[in-house]
């Protein structure tokens, strides 16, 4: 005998994606089968996103999931992502009838998910509680992380904007099963769901996907980006002045040469970063420096904008100027930093 919400999964709720802009349900394509109806409505499929994965934090995400009962019953790499398995995915959202709707930053956002692979699961939440996906909302917090608390996900993995936020989860068990067959079969769904009945099941094979990239290193952070990127535009304007430039470099890299793994750490280097700005213009002025193009670009790119709404966006502009090369991890991480605003804020990380 299944229960009552999941007997309303099997007619498919034929409302639910009425409130997205879409004037169908998806179950009518593909309907749940009755075997796995009830584990379904305990049931999210979840995406660790490349930044999660490529920063090597993955494992320990999912080992954090775990430690609230949650039951990892599929895990796989999309390895080889697809810029149309996304537009899949957040289909509902491209749309003018959805208030959430990405179709202004789908451009920058779809950069993110193809930008490396992410690790797919789908959990489980244990009998006679909340559903996997009331639990991964309350565990995950908000997707812009300056408004979550210390018991976040996205809090406590250090999350950098409202796009590189770590983590994507379903917002019911429709979502997920639509989202889940993005990436796999039918029957490989069902075989998955029909593993939480067997005791003596196979463990999922997630740690050994994450423990693939737990070296993995890249930062995703904002301000050490930024400041790697603003080291070397200020590299290469100092070359034009002459013995002036050895002395600028060193006040820069003294500062700012340490990379931040925290937000603790990285308030430290915006402190660091104060101080080597007032060191340099100090020597430019003790040296009567004519205020040419280096001298004005270097003071330019000396300041961090936090407080102005304006300010990443006009220092964006700048280092450009300065024909300095942004790979593709900068690009994005500056590019979402500065459409995403709000989360840039020094606030985020004064609690």
């Amino acid at each position: 005998m299944i229960s009552d919400y999941a007997a309303r999964l099997l007619v498919a709720e034929p409302g639910f994606f009425k409130e997205s802009g879409c004037a169908h349900s998806y179950l009518e394509d593909d309907p749940v089968p009755e075997e796995v109806a009830t584990l379904l409505a305990r049931a999210c499929f979840v995406l660790i996103k490349p930044d999660a994965l490529l920063s090597g934090k993955a494992g320990q995400i999912f080992e954090f999931l775990e430690s609230f009962g949650l039951q990892i019953v599929d895990s796989f790499l999309v390895q080889k992502p697809q810029e149309w398995h996304f537009e899949e995915l957040y289909k509902y959202n491209l749309t003018l009838m959805n208030s959430q709707n990405q179709i202004s930053v789908w451009w920058l956002n779809r950069q993110i998910y193809t930008y490396g692979p992410s690790l797919a699961a789908v959990l489980v939440a244990p009998e006679n509680g909340p559903s996997a996906v009331d639990l991964v909302a309350r565990i995950k917090g908000p997707s812009t992380p300056r408004l979550c608390k210390p018991e976040h996900l996205r809090w406590r993995f250090h999350a950098t904007n409202s796009a590189l936020n770590l983590f994507h989860a379903s917002d019911g068990p429709i979502s997920s099963w639509r989202e889940w067959a993005i990436f796999r079969s039918k029957a490989d769904r069902i075989a998955a769901l029909m593993s939480v009945l067997q005791t003596d099941r196979a463990l999922n094979p997630w740690h050994s996907l994450a423990a693939g990239f737990e070296h993995s290193k890249e930062s995703f952070e904002f301000y050490s980006t930024l400041i790697s990127v603003k080291l070397r535009a200020l590299a290469a304007a100092c070359r034009s002045l002459g013995p002036l430039a050895d002395k600028l470099e060193r006040i820069y890299l003294e500062a700012l040469g340490r990379k931040a793994n925290n937000p603790t750490q990285e308030v430290q280097l915006i402190d660091r970063l104060l101080t080597a700005e007032s060191k340099a213009l100090e020597l430019i002025n003790r040296k009567s420096i004519e205020f040419n193009y280096s001298v004005k670009l270097i003071l330019a790119l000396n300041k961090i904008p936090i407080k102005t709404p304006n300010g990443i966006d006009d220092l964006f502009r700048i280092i450009k100027c300065s024909d300095v090369h942004l790979n593709t991890r900068e690009s994005m991480v500056l590019s979402t930093s500065i459409r995403y605003m709000t989360d840039n804020r020094r606030d985020q990380f004064s609690r």
